[in-house]
């Protein structure tokens, strides 16, 4: 076998392969042997048709399963030979058909871990940011929304419109060119306004209505509406109120408190554990933008090329998750080609850079001997546990998973996000930083 590589750069070449054919018959021999022992043949019984004549029969179809079976397999013989390290799976670029009296010959392109320069962490200046003190108002804000999140609805006595945060019973049609649909219309609806459960144009119709009062009104639906046959369409609505609810909020008192949580006595245990929370957040906020200048400052002192193939395959999940991201905050956009270009530029600039840093940080990691210990992921566990809310075990039971298309576990993909923060931190304790106030 006689292999050429042709650097492309210094992440990623060319790999030329040719076959002797005297290996190319080895195998065509061997796979038409196989095919005989399961091959049905007229005039000859299952299996016990000659290989010739199956050979003949099966030859040209069978040309691009040998093919791929000569690349397969020859490839990683050539892969192994050069000690090539690889980070995506070779592109196959040219091949012959096969043909047991000649030579064999493909060719590949290979991604290649990129070979990092020696790091020096010394003379970096990052941007610190001295955390404002946590205010009084903050944490009465967050006791009301405990308040609001699990606080019944009640009928309003009063004679008052609906306002957000009301729960409104409505009944509604809607007409597009004149012509009533039933997916635009029903007849007892429940809605809490300033959920974003409609369209804001249709809660700011209700919003004032009382009990009973009707309205005729007429909207416009946005481009990028779900419904390709309502995008950009005038659409009157008839519309009438059932009923109205308001939250009846809790008294803020110790029973209050105890019901958060029963190890608090008094509203003050509450506002305490409310403070250290949001000093917590206030902290890891901190951290992580820490995290983050230390990373720039790191890929923009160690340049070197990497695989071009896999920042485009990064830039492309990047686009897609922001994309998508969009679509469920709701944020309005236009689906044109301007849009599109934006996002794959924004999209190529990460991945290049995030990619480049996952290449520095694992060389500080190996460098530095830095390891996982179980007490690392016990703790992780713990903190994520107390961030979302779930208990540890369900954090357990998630950790214990794997994604589907996903080469990597979750828990090997947790390891490498903690050996990362490890890496950052290291390189965050060579660095200086200049604190400023927020």
């Amino acid at each position: 076998m006689n292999i050429t590589i042709e650097p492309i750069n210094s992440a990623s070449a060319k790999v030329k392969v040719l076959v002797p054919a005297a290996q190319v018959s080895e195998r065509m021999n061997s796979y038409f042997a196989g095919l005989a022992k399961k091959a049905r043949v007229p005039g000859f019984r299952p299996g016990k048709a000659p290989k010739d004549v199956v050979k003949k029969m099966y030859g040209s179809e069978s040309s691009s399963e040998i093919a791929e079976r000569l690349v397969s397999e020859f490839v990683i013989q050539a892969i192994q030979e050069h000690k090539l390290e690889l980070i995506m799976p070779p592109r196959l670029l040219a091949t012959d058909l096969p043909d047991e009296s000649k030579d064999f010959s493909f060719e590949v392109e290979v991604e290649l871990k990129p070979k990092v320069p020696e790091l020096n962490l010394k003379g970096i200046e990052i941007e610190g940011v001295t955390p404002k003190p946590i205010a009084e108002e903050e944490i009465n804000n967050q006791i009301e929304n405990l308040r609001d999140a699990d606080a019944p609805f009640s009928d309003v006595k009063e004679s008052r419109g609906a306002k957000n945060g009301d729960s409104v019973v409505i009944k509604f049609e809607g007409a597009l060119n004149g012509v009533k649909s039933p997916e635009l219309a029903a007849e007892s609806h429940e809605i809490v306004l300033g959920n974003k459960q409609f369209l804001p144009e249709f809660e700011a119709a209700i919003v004032g209505m009382k009990v009973g009062e009707k309205k005729t009104f007429e909207m416009k639906f946005p481009e990028n509406y779900h419904a390709e046959h309502l995008k950009n369409q005038n659409v009157k609505f008839d519309l009438e109120i059932l009923g109205l609810k308001e939250k009846v909020l809790a008294p803020l008192d110790d029973a209050f408190a105890q019901t958060i949580n029963p190890e608090f006595k008094t509203v003050a245990d509450l506002k305490a554990d409310i403070r250290k929370e949001l000093e917590a957040q206030r902290e890891r906020m901190k951290i992580s933008t820490l995290r983050d200048q230390i990373g720039d400052k790191l890929v923009e002192k160690h340049p070197f090329e990497v695989s071009k193939r896999q920042v485009e395959s990064m830039a492309a999940s990047l686009a897609e998750e922001a994309h998508h991201m969009m679509h469920k905050m709701g944020v309005e956009h236009k689906e044109d080609e301007d849009h599109f270009n934006a996002l794959q530029a924004s999209s190529m600039k990460k991945a290049q850079r995030d990619i480049q840093l996952s290449y520095i940080l694992q060389k500080i990691s190996r460098d530095k001997s830095f390891e996982v210990s179980p007490e690392d992921i016990e703790k992780r566990f713990e903190e994520t546990a107390k961030k979302t809310g779930f208990s540890l075990s369900q954090i357990k039971q998630y950790y214990a998973g794997k994604d589907e298309d996903v080469t990597l576990s979750r828990i090997d993909r947790l390891k490498i996000d903690i050996l990362d923060e490890k890496s950052l931190d290291y390189a965050l304790s060579a660095a200086t930083i200049k604190l400023k106030g927020q």
